[in-house]
């Protein structure tokens, strides 16, 4: 199978240097058909000079190219710049996969062999995802159920009687220890076959961060894809080190605008238009709701600074932004290296 690994990068070299790292020597392990393209979203602080001298100075050019984008245009749009002219490049009907890897990742060694090798061995599955873990292994949520009105109610309320009865909705699925069929998994670390490409098309640049990887495999899912959870591939994933956005230093951080744009596009499709909005009214009356009940079991500890006033700005108020066609901003890429030679290790 050939595989390409695309790495986007925005104002996060240090955590790119310690991706490449982990990640050449499981290349090298795969044979000469597996190579990575990292694109740099306009960091405009020297990070492709940077990435550009390291994959130099460790001997990693016939492995890795570095690729300027003239844009930031977000995680789809970035991941499009190095995907797009590659499955275009390849031959007619042959075996070949993406595989979508955060810079604050490092795969454990072997795991790309797992994950490849799953893929190959299962020709009904399209997509499949790592298990996520700290650096000292200990688990991190990496496959989901798809988000509805249960999954948002409870999430707004935070109501622990409410949650334990609608745990079964919860976006967060089980553990298994085992390969297991799942709704999506993170876009941390996702395999995808050149065949959903091939019928699903590239990824939504009408996203600029999050929700893009819930959209790609419904979409998938729609045209008859299914998508795995494979635990024997382990990758180290540094939460929330380049965006600031998740994890637990930033739980109570105030979510940026596009957050909410991308939430809100992501529903628009999944419900329709008027589904979508009677969801916002019952997030929005769970939302008060939970708050009402601060006073009987103290404060909410997992809910983003100002979420409410933020929601209604940004998902009722400008629910256009979600409606807007998907954007690729400026020329495709500029000052990309000499790309690989086919084969070549």
């Amino acid at each position: 199978m050939e595989l390409l690994v695309v790495v986007v990068n925005y104002r996060s070299a240090p955590w790119t240097e310690l991706c490449l790292a982990a990640l050449v020597p499981e290349l090298r392990h795969l044979g000469p058909n597996a190579r990575a393209v990292v694109v740099d979203n306009q960091s405009a602080d020297g990070s492709p000079e940077r990435l550009a001298a390291f994959v130099r100075e460790h001997g990693m050019e016939q492995r890795v190219e570095i690729v300027e984008a003239a844009a930031n245009g977000g995680f789809s749009f970035g991941n499009n710049i190095a995907i797009e002219p590659w499955l275009a490049s390849l031959d007619p009907g042959a075996d070949a996969a993406v595989l979508l890897l955060n810079p604050d990742t490092e795969p454990r060694p072997g795991s790309l062999k797992v994950l490849v090798e799953f893929l190959e061995q299962h020709k009904d599955v399209g997509i499949v995802g790592a298990r996520l873990e700290h650096p000292d292994g200990e688990l991190q949520a990496c496959n989901f159920r798809f988000p509805g009105f249960a999954s948002e109610c409870v999430e707004a309320l935070q109501f622990g009687p409410v949650t334990r009865l609608l745990s079964r909705h919860g976006v967060v699925a089980p553990h298994t220890d085992v390969p297991a069929p799942t709704d999506w998994v993170s876009g941390a670390c996702m395999l995808v076959r050149r065949a959903v490409f091939d019928a699903v098309g590239p990824m939504d640049e009408g996203y600029f961060l999050y929700f893009e990887e819930l959209d790609f495999t419904l979409r998938a899912r729609e045209r008859g894809f299914a998508c795995w959870h494979v635990p024997g591939a382990r990758v180290v994933h540094h939460v929330g080190k380049t965006t600031g956005v998740t994890g637990a230093d930033q739980a109570k951080a105030r979510r940026p605008a596009y957050w909410y744009a991308s939430r809100q596009r992501y529903f628009q499709r999944a419900l329709g238009p008027v589904r979508s909005r009677l969801l916002d009214m019952a997030v929005v009356v769970c939302d008060l709701l939970g708050g009402a009940l601060v006073p009987l079991r103290g404060p909410r500890d997992r809910r983003p600074a100002r979420f409410l006033r933020d929601f209604a700005a940004h998902s009722i108020v400008r629910k256009e932004a979600a409606n807007a066609p998907a954007r690729r901003p400026g020329p495709r890429a500029k000052g990309s290296s000499q790309p690989l030679a086919k084969g070549s290790r």
